[in-house]
C-alpha cells in the first residue's frame, strides 16, 4: 500500500471541494451557474464588462464579452441595452477548444439571462441607492470615475399579470401588452389602444406629424428651425478634437476628456466648425480656404446653412437667435410666449415657467410631393425639406422652395413658420396679427409682428393660400382676432369672380357698427324674388346711420360708356355715375329732409308732380328756367316775389324782371289776370311805370266803384256814378291836341273856372256858341270901351246876348 503525503491529500480534498461546489476554476468540466454583475457597457460594440459575484470562487472582472438577446441575428433584432449594476445568470463555456476534465482551460461566461432585484420596491414605487445626493454631489467627471463602483438604481415596476407582455426602459418608457396596448415614456405621454371602447388615445403635451407634403403642428406653439448646436460654431474649445480620452492626473486613470480639458479652438468666435473634412478658416481677405474634400453644394455646409440664413458669405452665424438657449437630451426647444410683466419682446416657456406658451393646432400643405421620406426640425433637428435650392434673399418664396406650403391652416395663437425667407425669419417664432388696410386707408393686406399690439389684436385663426400657379396682387387669407374681429384677403385674377356662392336658403346679417364696402370693380345685386310676406327685394336700411351711394365713372356696358354724352358733361343726355332704376315706380322718402346737391340737376319724365306740406323753395345762383305749354300756379294763401339786382350788379344787364307774349294770331287775348274778390295793390318807393302799346287799346274798367290816378296832392278820379273829377292842387293842368281836336263837352252843362286869368285862343279864331238864342260872330263883351266914345259897351245896351263873361259865377 502506498503511502499518501499530506500535501496530496490536501489536494485531492481541494479538488473534490471545488467539484461539489462546480466553480469554473476547478478546472472540470462539470455545469455550473454564476450571478455577474455589470460594470461596463459598450453599447457601440455591443460588450459588457461583469464581475462575478456568485458561483466563482474568485471575485475578478472578466475581459469585455458579447451581450447575448432573447432573439437577434444578422438582420433582425429583439432585446435590450443593459446598463450599468445590471445582474445576469451566467454559464461557463472554455475559452479554448482543446482539454477535457480537468484538463479544461479558462472559461468564459456566457449571458443566459437578467435577474430582476428589488421587485417588492418597484411595486412600491421606492427609490434605492447607496448614497443620497445631499450625501455627495455628483459632477458629470465624477459620475463618470465612479461608474460601476456607486450607482443610483431606479425602480419602476408596472403590475403585469400572467399572460401579459411588457417592456420597460431605464428611464421609466415602458410598452405594456394586455387587454390592451399602451406604450407611455417617463413623463407619461402615451399611446393608448384601449380595449374596453376600442378607442385610440394619445396624451402628449406635442405632437408632430410629418407627412409627404403634409405637416401638423398640435399643442404648445414650437419653434425649433433656425437652431443649430452650439458646438457647430467656434467658441473658443475644439469640442471635436482629435482625443476625447485622457489621463486623469489625480487617479492616474484613462477616463474621458471633460469640457475644462479641451484644448482652444484656433477659429474666431462666431465661425462655423463642421466635420473636418468639410472645414474651412477665414482668409486675410474675407475669403474662405478649400475644404479636405469638395463636396456638392446639397452636401457642404457652408453652401446649404447659407442657403438657410444660418451663415452668412464669410462664413459665421447670422444672428445669435440661431443659437438654441434651452436644450434637453440634445433636442433645441423654443415655445413663444409672452411675459406677464411685458408684451414688447417674446419668451421662451420652457425658460420662464411663470409664462404659459401659446397653443395651436396648425396644418401646412404643399402643393406636391416628391415622395421621399420627410425630415424635418422635429424629425431630424434640422427642417431639410423646406431648405431652399438657392440663396433666398430677394428671391420670391414660392419659386425659391418647391415644398414651401400653399395651404395653412391654424386654430390657436397665429406664430411665424417660415425660418428660411428674409421676410419669414424676421416673424418666424413669433405671435401674428393681419393688417388689411394701411394708415391712408388703402388695400395693404399683409401679415405684421403683433408684439407691442394688445393681446385682442393677435390672430386667433388662420387660413392662407399661396397659389401655385398665377400672379396675384392680393395674397388669399382670412382670419379672426382674438377679439372676435375678422381680417379678409381674397385674390384672384382681377377680371374674373374671386368669390362666387349659392345660398338655397335665405341670408341674415346684423352689423351693428359702421359698415364700409369699397367696390373697386363695381357692384351688382340683382335678387330675382321678394321676402313672400312683404315682397321686398332689396332693401337699405340704416337706422341710426347715414346712407350713402357713390358712383365714380360712367355707366358702360360691354366697355361701351351708355348714352351718348361724356360723364360730367352739361349736354342734355350725360352718361350716369349712378342709376336708381324701377320697372314700375321708384319711390324716395324721408321723414325730414331730402336734399339732392349737384353742378348739373335734370329731372324727366312724361308726369312730374312735386308736393310739399309745408313748403317748397327753389333757388339758383343764376337762371331758373321754365318751360311748358301749359303752366298753372294755385296759391291757396300767399305769393311773394322779390327781385334785387340789377344781375351781376352791373346797369347794362336791363331790367329785373321781363315778361313778354308772342302769338300768331291777331287780336288773341295773351295775358289775362283775374282778382275774384279782393284788392290789388302796387307801390313804388322810387321809380317809373311806363305802360307802352304800339298797336292796340288800353282800358281801364270798374263796374262799380272809383278809378283814381294821384300824383302827390293831384288827383284824377272816376267813379261810376258821380264821374270824372281832376283835382290838380300843385302844377298846371294841360289839354293839347297837336295834330286834332280837343273837345271838352257837358250834356247838362260845362264850366271852365279859373281863379286868375282865364284864356281862350284859337290861331283861326275863337267861336262860341250859345245855343238857339245865342249870336254869331264875335263875342262883345258889354264891359269893353267903346273905341269912338271911350264909354262901355254896357252903356249903349251892346254885348252878346246868351252869353256872360264875368270874373265870377
Amino acid at each position: 500500500m502506498d503511502n499518501i503525503s499530506k500535501g496530496t491529500m490536501e489536494t485531492d480534498m481541494r479538488s473534490k471541494l471545488k467539484k461539489k461546489r462546480m466553480s469554473p476554476s476547478s478546472g472540470v468540466s462539470a455545469y455550473s451557474l454564476g450571478v455577474a454583475k455589470v460594470i461596463l457597457v459598450n453599447f457601440e460594440e455591443h460588450m459588457v464588462t461583469l464581475r462575478i459575484v456568485l458561483g466563482e470562487e474568485q471575485e475578478f472582472q472578466r475581459v469585455p464579452i458579447p451581450i447575448t438577446y432573447p432573439g437577434a441575428g444578422k438582420r433582425w433584432f429583439l432585446g435590450g441595452m443593459p446598463m450599468v449594476g445590471d445582474h445576469c445568470v451566467v454559464g461557463w463555456t472554455p475559452q479554448e477548444s482543446g482539454g477535457s476534465g480537468d484538463t479544461v482551460g479558462t472559461k468564459i461566461p456566457v449571458i443566459l439571462s437578467w435577474v430582476l432585484p428589488g421587485v417588492w420596491t418597484g411595486q412600491d414605487w421606492m427609490t434605492t441607492q447607496d448614497f443620497t445626493h445631499d450625501e455627495w454631489s455628483f459632477s458629470p467627471k465624477d459620475s463618470a470615475f465612479v461608474e460601476g463602483a456607486f450607482h443610483r438604481t431606479r425602480h419602476k415596476l408596472r403590475h403585469i399579470q400572467p399572460g401579459n407582455i411588457m417592456m420597460s426602459s431605464a428611464q421609466g418608457s415602458d410598452l405594456v401588452l394586455d387587454d390592451s396596448v399602451l406604450i407611455t415614456n417617463r413623463r407619461a405621454n402615451e399611446i393608448l389602444l384601449r380595449d374596453p371602447d376600442q378607442a385610440i388615445v394619445m396624451r402628449s403635451l406635442q405632437q408632430f406629424h410629418a407627412m409627404a407634403g403634409t405637416r401638423i403642428y398640435a399643442g404648445m406653439v414650437q419653434r425649433d428651425a433656425n437652431f443649430l448646436p452650439t458646438q457647430m460654431f467656434s467658441d473658443g474649445l475644439l469640442w471635436d478634437q482629435p482625443s476625447q480620452t485622457g489621463v486623469d492626473l489625480e487617479s492616474g486613470e484613462l477616463g474621458p476628456v471633460h469640457e475644462g480639458d479641451l484644448d482652444e479652438d484656433l477659429l474666431p468666435d462666431g465661425f462655423l466648425t463642421p466635420s473636418r473634412i468639410f472645414r474651412r478658416s477665414p482668409t486675410s481677405d474675407g475669403s474662405l480656404t478649400r475644404p479636405l474634400m469638395v463636396t456638392q453644394d446639397n452636401v457642404d455646409p457652408f453652401s446649404f446653412l447659407k442657403r438657410g440664413l444660418f451663415i452668412d458669405e464669410k462664413g459665421y452665424i447670422t444672428t445669435d437667435q440661431n443659437i438654441p438657449s434651452a436644450i434637453y437630451g440634445g433636442k433645441p426647444i423654443y415655445r413663444t410666449s409672452i411675459p406677464q410683466t411685458r408684451e414688447d419682446e417674446p419668451t421662451n416657456a420652457i425658460l420662464s415657467p411663470d409664462d404659459q406658451a401659446f397653443t395651436e393646432y396648425r396644418i401646412e400643405v404643399t402643393h406636391a410631393a416628391d415622395g421621399t421620406l420627410p425630415v424635418t426640425e422635429q424629425t431630424d433637428n434640422f427642417d431639410a425639406d423646406r431648405l431652399p435650392r438657392s440663396n433666398p434673399s430677394g428671391i420670391d418664396r414660392d419659386q425659391n422652395n418647391i415644398n414651401s406650403p400653399f395651404i395653412e391652416y391654424v386654430l390657436g395663437t397665429v406664430v411665424g413658420n417660415d425660418p428660411f425667407t428674409v421676410q419669414g425669419r424676421e416673424l418666424y417664432g413669433i405671435p401674428l396679427k393681419p393688417i388689411i388696410f394701411d394708415g391712408s386707408g388703402k388695400p395693404n393686406p399683409h401679415w405684421v409682428s403683433a408684439l407691442g399690439s394688445d393681446l385682442s389684436s393677435h390672430a386667433a385663426t388662420l387660413f392662407q393660400l399661396k397659389p401655385p400657379v398665377g400672379d396675384n396682387e392680393a395674397p388669399t387669407f382670412w382670419s379672426v382676432l382674438k377679439n372676435g374681429q375678422v381680417r379678409l384677403s381674397l385674390g384672384g385674377p382681377t377680371r374674373e369672380n374671386s368669390f362666387e356662392g349659392v345660398m338655397e336658403g335665405g341670408l341674415k346679417l346684423q352689423v351693428k357698427g359702421m359698415t364700409t364696402l369699397d367696390f373697386q370693380g363695381g357692384l351688382s345685386i340683382r335678387p330675382k324674388k321678394g321676402d313672400p310676406v312683404n315682397n321686398i327685394g332689396l332693401e337699405l336700411s340704416s337706422s341710426n346711420g347715414a346712407t350713402r351711394i357713390y358712383g365714380g365713372a360712367p355707366l358702360q356696358t360691354g366697355g361701351v360708356v351708355q348714352r351718348i354724352a361724356p360723364a360730367g358733361s352739361n349736354s342734355p343726355n350725360p352718361a350716369p355715375d349712378v342709376q336708381i332704376e324701377g320697372r314700375n315706380t321708384v319711390e324716395v322718402k324721408a321723414s325730414q329732409n331730402i336734399l339732392l346737391r349737384t353742378a348739373n340737376f335734370e329731372a324727366s319724365g312724361s308726369q312730374m308732380s312735386i308736393q310739399s306740406m309745408s313748403s317748397l323753395d327753389l333757388q339758383s345762383g343764376d337762371r331758373i328756367g321754365l318751360s311748358s305749354k301749359t303752366l298753372d300756379i294755385n296759391v291757396a294763401g300767399k305769393s311773394s316775389q322779390n327781385y334785387s339786382g340789377p344781375k351781376d350788379l352791373l346797369p347794362t344787364n336791363g331790367a329785373l324782371r321781363e315778361i313778354n307774349f308772342s302769338t300768331s294770331l291777331p287780336g288773341l287775348t295773351v295775358d289775362k289776370y283775374s282778382v275774384n274778390l279782393g284788392n290789388r295793390e302796387e307801390t313804388f318807393d322810387i321809380g317809373n311805370h311806363s305802360t307802352s302799346i304800339r298797336v292796340g287799346d288800353m282800358t281801364y274798367q270798374t263796374q262799380v266803384g272809383t278809378w283814381k290816378a294821384k300824383a302827390g296832392t293831384n288827383e284824377l278820379s272816376m267813379n261810376t256814378t258821380t264821374g270824372l273829377k281832376g283835382d290838380v292842387l300843385v302844377g298846371n293842368v294841360t289839354i293839347e291836341a297837336k295834330a286834332g281836336t280837343t273837345t271838352i263837352s257837358g250834356t247838362v252843362s260845362a264850366t271852365m273856372k279859373t281863379s286868375g286869368q282865364a284864356t281862350v285862343s284859337g290861331s283861326l279864331g275863337v267861336f262860341l256858341g250859345g245855343g238857339p238864342v245865342a249870336k254869331t260872330g264875335l263875342i262883345i263883351s258889354s264891359a269893353d270901351l267903346d273905341p269912338l266914345s271911350g264909354l262901355p259897351f254896357q252903356t249903349f245896351g251892346m254885348g252878346s246876348p246868351g252869353h256872360r263873361i264875368g270874373s265870377s259865377i
